[in-house]
């Protein structure tokens, strides 16, 4: 009973995939398009188009990850630099005695 269950829920989505690869060749194209694509050295500029603009999308969630990366690396640097050039007070160096006073001496 669980075996015919199992194979009844991947009969589906084996049948769509199976279904979906042997069609790819039919969604392909247009036939018109597909040949003037195919054939004509005029058209290469439209794949070449396809081609660069494909490589920017794919590019840009890199590019600004790296972007923002760089930024905050700059500013931690900054950050650090700055409080390295201004070590902290030293409390005993700016200590002051309290004044004397002759009504301490009683």
């Amino acid at each position: 009973m669980i075996r015919e269950s199992v194979s009844r829920r991947w009969l589906l989505p084996l049948l769509a995939c199976g279904m979906v690869l042997w069609a790819t060749d039919i969604v392909l194209a247009c036939p018109n398009c597909k040949d003037q694509l195919a054939s004509d050295p005029a058209a290469m500029g439209i794949v070449r188009g396809y081609f660069w603009s494909i490589l920017l999308m794919l590019s840009m969630p890199f590019t600004v990850l790296a972007a923002l990366s760089l930024y905050f690396y700059v500013l931690v640097r900054r950050a650090r630099r700055q409080t390295v050039t201004t070590p902290p007070a030293d409390p005993l160096a700016t200590a002051t005695l309290p004044a004397w006073s002759p009504s301490l001496d009683h």
